[in-house]
């Protein structure tokens, strides 16, 4: 469920798996997202559970079996993946 980013280009990233040496990284403009939302997921002690997008959105209500089961979660518990 959580995604990483390291920001490197195609040809960095290749040239890594080969064992050599990239320029220095260069922050990419843009990186789309292909495997789903990111998301921050807070469990809090009276019970409530918040799913916010990255820019704070509130998306609760549009997930509602993860509601559901964050529900199980222990008290004051914080997560930030992908769904």
């Amino acid at each position: 469920m959580i995604g990483v980013s390291h920001g490197l280009d195609a040809a960095g990233a290749d040239a890594r798996c080969r064992g050599g040496q990239t320029s220095p990284a260069r922050p990419a403009p843009a990186e789309p997202k292909w495997d789903g939302y990111r998301a921050l997921l807070a469990r809090y002690a009276d019970g409530r559970v918040m799913i916010r997008s990255r820019r704070g959105t509130d998306t609760t209500m549009a997930f509602p079996e993860v509601t559901a089961a964050a529900a199980a979660l222990p008290v004051d518990v914080g997560l930030d993946g992908v769904m």
